[in-house]
């Protein structure tokens, strides 16, 4: 089980539909079913039950259970997501030679983006020395 699983198993039953979590996550359908499949064997049990005469399905008791359960982890996983990335962005650094330097400058002075670099980018830029 990994989280893209429990996230094809939300959307498809919120979607209600294979074919459009598929298009919406750009997969193939049968990328959905070896998921739901995946996270079955993991719980050791049937979370979907297919009814072949009406082309549809309804969740088992456990589906409903893991839903349930879902709907509080994957919010909580995105928030986790996103506060890692800016406390990362944060801290982010970026070397260049020089030259490579000289000719940034020029190119985002040229297009009027140098008052970004003297905001953010100047106090931290020291020249190399040999």
């Amino acid at each position: 089980m990994n989280l893209k699983d429990l996230q094809y198993f939300y959307d498809l039953c919120q979607l209600q539909s294979y074919t459009e979590v598929a298009k919406q996550h750009k997969v193939s359908q049968p990328s959905i079913s070896y998921a739901i499949k995946r996270l079955e064997e993991s719980f050791n049990c049937k979370l979907i039950h297919h009814d072949p005469s009406h082309r549809s399905f309804k969740l088992t008791p456990q589906g409903q259970i893991l839903l349930k359960h879902t709907e509080l982890i994957l919010p909580e996983v995105i928030s986790t997501r996103k506060e890692i990335n800016r406390s990362l962005a944060q801290y982010s650094t970026v070397g260049f030679p020089p030259i490579i330097i000289q000719y940034l400058f020029a190119v985002l002075n040229e297009k009027d983006k140098f008052d970004f670099l003297k905001r953010y980018a100047l106090s931290a830029v020291a020249p190399w020395s040999y």
